[in-house]
């Protein structure tokens, strides 16, 4: 984690395309990005509580102090990773391996999945202390639901999502995708806002607890979403600054 001297609240981190890691303060529409960087990052998520960071091979989990809580050896260049409240929501699919690692705790548990290999996950998440749930993105990009036992690894239910596009993601109750129209964001009542966003691309990763970051590669562009409540809000985020080492 990174504390800098920046007089806005902090809104969370975001990895830039060329895989830098910066925190963002400010408010909706005036954000300043520090220059310090966590380093390089093949794959982030954060909350309010913590952070999960893979690079080079190996999964670290923060706590809210910036101290490492845990590190585990993936082998993975990509994988998939999220929290969203406390440690213990901690979770990450690991696709060469087609197994879930979660956090119990106290360690790295690591729950090989039991069934047909998993070709497209595009979001990941805990849904009680001992079920995941996984969004899967079919041939033909229609997306399916599947829950899956940390006990076991068993696959215990698989459900289609009609109307939905992949690659999708959920933040909170709201379910992300993209379609023809842009970036539709669906609530848990099924209405639907759409964003304008074109780009096809995109990369889906949480800032913080109710901030998600969405990027374009093939437009150069990043956004901020910040869900509060039923609200959400969304803004274009600045560039990746010239880096700075933390520390330095």
């Amino acid at each position: 984690m990174l504390s800098a001297q920046v007089n806005a609240p902090k809104v969370g981190f975001v990895r830039y395309a060329d895989a830098t890691v910066h925190a963002v303060f400010g408010l909706h529409n005036d954000y300043v990005v520090s220059p310090q960087t966590l380093g390089s990052a093949d794959a982030v998520s954060f909350s309010d509580s913590g952070g999960m960071i893979a690079s080079k091979d190996r999964i670290q989990l923060f706590g809210s102090d910036s101290k490492v809580v845990a590190e585990y050896d993936s082998g993975e260049i990509a994988p998939l990773l999220n929290i969203d409240g406390d440690l213990a929501t901690a979770i990450a699919w690991l696709p060469s391996q087609q197994a879930l690692l979660h956090w119990n705790g106290a360690a790295f548990v690591l729950t090989p999945f039991r069934g047909v290999p998993l070709s497209n996950v595009s979001s990941v998440r805990l849904t009680a202390a001992n079920t995941a749930r996984l969004l899967l993105v079919e041939s033909g990009g229609a997306v399916c639901a599947a829950t899956v036992s940390l006990e076991t690894g068993d696959l215990l239910s698989l459900n289609l999502l009609g109307g939905v596009a992949g690659p999708a993601v959920e933040q909170h109750s709201f379910l992300l995708f993209h379609d023809q129209h842009g970036l539709e964001i669906q609530a848990a009542n099924g209405s639907m806002q759409t964003l304008p966003v074109k780009a096809a691309d995109l990369r889906f990763e949480r800032m913080s607890s109710d901030w998600l970051h969405v990027s374009s590669a093939s437009a150069g562009r990043d956004w901020a979403l910040h869900f509060n409540g039923t609200k959400v809000e969304f803004s274009e985020l600045p560039g990746a600054p010239s880096v700075l080492e933390a520390g330095k």
